[in-house]
């Protein structure tokens, strides 16, 4: 048996990572055992101490609940407590991390209200002052202060307002400059700011004294119906925007570095038009999490129960096929297509001594063979290779290619396809090709 060595077929595997795209972050719709009913305007926030996504309250079409839900990355369980706030939606919540509470507050009702989960029971906190914040305005808890950072439209002073909770009192802090419009927020843990972005397209930043304008390069189109349009990734260090209600539609996804807003090109993404949304980011898992909302993707608006990642692409299991289409030789292999691992492919039955050529493509389109020669069976499957290499059979028509698969976690799910061709002189079929051997790279 002919082996062909591994550095001849170096260029090869370098022509097959070079022809597949790298593997974007993508959407990926969950489908849990259990779930909240369709809703709009709840509220998420990530309790990391407990590795949960606490879901709380919203609008279920008829009336306003107050049920508590918590997301274990794989199932929603629906957590019954002795007590809880009156049903309400339009709220926010943000997890306190040093005294390990979700704190919540504001909304369509009970709207000066603060109430705190730790996991057990929802406690009522009565503070000797309070905001006078409506639904729909944004909270996030800064961990470099210790503080819950609320903004929004004050119905008091008819203007946009900044609060602070320390888990004993609420306290207004006065700035010179603030946002003027409706948004949402997400609180960078590596540079210490609060992001602001909504209906405007502006983008502002708040540092636990003042509020800065930031101009970037790039922008969202400017979006409001919703408080929870904006989380912070940690992991990429960048905030990550989705859905609400601007003129286009609001299916994009968006990540802003500190510096400049560039758009996610996603190979799936939830319907949209979507408002009213909860949306938070689930650091134990390193996934943003969304979950409902008003969905208007059909032209009428409707209540959805869905649920939704945004994290990076999860790597298929590895797993290797025979598509057939040979007219003679066989193809076999001992690869797995595990990264890291060798890859090889064994030609057999073949004509001995032959000057035949492995094919390697990373797509497989059959072109029959008796569209040319009416005397051949079988196709030509490779019909498009990225590299064809040689491939002497010896003496007993065998042939043996092997090489180190990728390692790059960019070709998760990709396939490699394999097939053998010889030409041969004299009829009835001028062409040999073996069966098609695809070999797909993943965990």
């Amino acid at each position: 048996m002919i082996h062909r060595p591994v550095s001849s077929v170096l260029f090869s595997v370098t022509v097959f990572a070079v022809a597949l795209p790298a593997q974007a972050p993508n959407w990926t719709q969950r489908n849990p055992a259990s779930q909240p009913a369709a809703r709009q305007n709840s509220a998420m926030a990530h309790d990391l101490i407990r590795g949960v996504t606490v879901l709380f309250g919203g609008w279920n079409g008829t009336q306003r609940v107050n049920d508590t839900w918590e997301w274990d990355g794989a199932n929603w369980n629906q957590v019954l407590t002795a007590n809880a706030p009156s049903p309400r939606d339009g709220m926010v919540l943000a997890y306190d991390v040093l005294r390990q509470v979700t704190v919540c507050t504001a909304g369509y009702i009970g709207s000066t209200e603060t109430w705190e989960y730790d996991g057990v029971d929802w406690t009522q906190v009565l503070s000797a002052t309070t905001h006078q914040l409506g639904p729909h305005n944004p909270m996030v808890y800064d961990l470099n202060r210790g503080v819950c950072v609320l903004f929004g439209f004050s119905s008091a002073s008819s203007s946009y307002e900044t609060w602070e909770w320390d888990g004993v009192d609420w306290t207004q802090v006065v700035t010179a400059v603030r946002p003027g419009f409706s948004g949402s927020m997400a609180y960078d843990e590596v540079r210490g700011k609060t992001v602001h972005f909504g209906d405007s397209g502006d983008t502002w930043e708040y540092d636990g004294v003042a509020w800065t304008q930031v101009f970037t390069a790039m922008s969202p189109p400017g979006r409001g119906c919703g408080s929870e349009l904006l989380v912070y990734d940690l992991v990429n260090q960048a905030v990550v925007l989705f859905g609400g209600c601007p003129s286009t539609g609001a299916g994009d996804t968006w990540q802003y570095d500190g510096v400049d807003w560039q758009q996610v090109v996603t190979q799936n993404a939830p319907s949209f038009p979507r408002r009213h949304l909860a949306m938070a980011y689930d650091l134990t898992h390193q996934r943003v999490v969304l979950f409902g909302g008003r969905d208007l993707s059909t032209g009428t608006a409707q209540l959805v129960d869905d649920t939704w990642e945004l994290g990076p692409f999860v790597c298929p299991p590895a797993s290797t096929s025979n598509l057939g289409f040979g007219n003679g030789p066989t193809i076999s292999t001992t690869a797995t297509g595990v990264f890291g691992t060798m890859i090889d492919a064994t030609i057999a039955g073949a004509n001995p001594n032959g000057s035949g050529s492995m094919l390697l493509g990373v797509s497989a389109v059959a072109v029959p063979l008796n569209v040319l020669f009416p005397a051949c069976g079988g196709s030509l499957a490779v019909s498009s290779p990225i590299a064809t290499l040689p491939a002497p059979t010896d003496a007993q028509g065998e042939f043996t290619l092997g090489f180190p698969g990728p390692t790059t976690l960019d070709l998760c799910g990709a396939t490699l396809y394999l097939q053998y061709a010889e030409l041969v002189i004299g009829p009835p079929c001028p062409i040999v090709v073996s069966d098609t051997l695809g070999i797909t790279f993943g965990s």
